[in-house]
C-alpha cells in the first residue's frame, strides 16, 4: 500500500513533529510506502475555480508547476493524510489550496481513502466541532456536484500527545 501525507511546512510546534513522526513510523512498520510533502502557502496560488481539473484535464492543475510534484506524489496512492495545525476552528491556508487540489484528483478518480488531521492543543470544543464540520463538508457531505465520495473520507483532531496512539490505532485500522 502507498500512503502520502501532506503536511503545512509553517507549522514548527512539538506536536506536529511528533505526530507526523508518529504516522510515518507507524505505516512504515507495517510495511507500506510513504511519500511526504510539506508545503507552504507562499508557493501555493490559490485555486481560481477554473475547474479545468475536473474537465478538461482531470487532475492536473493549471498551476502545474506549483502542485505537479504533489499531485504527482498523490496520483496512484490508497491513502492521502493531511496533517494541519487548526486556528480559530479551521485549517492553514497551504492546506485549504492542498484540499482543493488533491480533492479535487479525489473526486474524478475515486481510487484514494482521505483522512484528515486536525491538532491544536489549546482548541475549544467549539473550534475542534467548526473544523469537523468544515472538512466534512468540504469533503463530500455538501458536494452536490460530485456526489456520493463522502464514505472516502475520515477527520481527527488531537489537542495532546496522549490522543496520538489511540489516533495510530485508527490509523492501522484503515490500512
Amino acid at each position: 500500500m502507498r500512503v502520502s501525507i501532506i503536511h503545512d511546512t509553517n507549522t514548527k510546534t512539538a506536536m506536529a513533529g511528533t505526530l507526523r513522526k508518529k504516522i510515518i513510523s507507524t505505516i512504515k512498520y507495517m510495511n507500506h510506502d510513504v511519500i511526504e510533502s510539506g508545503v507552504e502557502i507562499s508557493g501555493l496560488p490559490p485555486c481560481t475555480g477554473c475547474f479545468r481539473c475536473a474537465t478538461g484535464h482531470p487532475g492536473k492543475c493549471m498551476y502545474d508547476r506549483q502542485y505537479g510534484e504533489l499531485i504527482a506524489n498523490v496520483d496512484g496512492t490508497d491513502l492521502v493524510i493531511y496533517l494541519s495545525p487548526v486556528i480559530f476552528g479551521t485549517f492553514t491556508a497551504a492546506m485549504k489550496n492542498v484540499f482543493d487540489r488533491v480533492g479535487m484528483t479525489a473526486r474524478n478518480t475515486g481510487v484514494f481513502l482521505q483522512v484528515v488531521i486536525g491538532f491544536a492543543e489549546d482548541a475549544s470544543n467549539e473550534e475542534i466541532s467548526t473544523f469537523t464540520d468544515i472538512i466534512v463538508k468540504h469533503m463530500g457531505a455538501a458536494d452536490k456536484v460530485h456526489p456520493g465520495k463522502g464514505d472516502r473520507y475520515h477527520v481527527f483532531f488531537i489537542k495532546c500527545e496522549q490522543e496520538m496512539d489511540p489516533l495510530t490505532r485508527s490509523i492501522k485500522e484503515l490500512l
